[in-house]
């Protein structure tokens, strides 16, 4: 064995395939949020037309009502620690498929690969970063454009992805804020309805995130393949 052979093993020098494992996992991260967030949109929707019934002509038991109310924190808590695991689901899956794409084609991408978990945790860093990286991510793992000059992977999934990720979000905060600061019923109901519309902003952003992991996970492993061949 030769001192470049120590130095740069074989098993490190070409490109690295991406595993199906963690794919695998954050797909099913994601599906669990998505019906969770399903549920709480139901119960929810339930709490706030029985809220407004009582409001209006109080005829529903005390009882009932506070059970929807329990039920809908209930259901809330499980999407929050949901939401964690696909956090964590997300994060691994995402630094992985980085770090594959280094060794594709490092050449096209930004930042080293510890900076697809370092850009998620820094402050508004976060509403910029993570979206470069996976642009640069998806653009190192696209076939080359055919003749015409058009490219054969357009970057709408990511775009798509990111938008929804991002409006579920800001839109998140925006409820929570106002459901702190609500000094009247209508102030809640208000809450109430902002939460409705964050938690199917949140099953479209899950969607699109499963559609965006697919496929840049499949293109990284045929763009690896292809290399391998060469």
């Amino acid at each position: 064995m030769s001192a470049s052979d120590t130095l740069h093993p074989p098993a490190q020098r070409g490109p690295l395939l991406a595993p199906r494992g963690p794919l695998l996992a954050l797909i099913a991260a994601l599906a669990a949020y998505a019906l969770v967030a399903l549920v709480d949109v139901y119960v929810g929707v339930r709490r706030h037309v029985l809220a407004g019934e009582e409001q209006r002509a109080p005829v529903t038991s005390p009882e009932a009502l506070q059970s929807w109310y329990a039920l809908y924190e209930a259901v809330g808590r499980l999407q929050t620690a949901v939401y964690a695991l696909c956090v964590v689901a997300f994060v691994v899956w995402f630094f992985l498929i980085r770090r594959s794409v280094e060794r594709l084609a490092p050449d096209r991408v930004v930042m080293g690969p510890g900076w697809a978990i370092v850009a998620w945790f820094i402050p508004l860093v976060n509403f910029v970063l993570p979206y470069r990286i996976a642009v640069g991510m998806w653009s190192a793992s696209s076939p080359p454009p055919p003749s015409d000059g058009r490219s054969r992977a357009p970057v709408w999934p990511v775009r798509l992805w990111w938008g929804l990720f991002l409006a579920a979000n800001l839109l998140s905060r925006h409820a929570a804020l106002m459901f702190d600061i609500a000094q009247t019923y209508a102030d809640l109901q208000t809450a109430v309805e902002l939460y409705i519309v964050v938690d199917l902003l949140f099953v479209a952003a899950a969607g699109a995130a499963i559609h965006f992991a697919v496929r840049l996970t499949a293109m990284q492993r045929a763009e690896t393949a292809g290399a391998d061949g060469a």
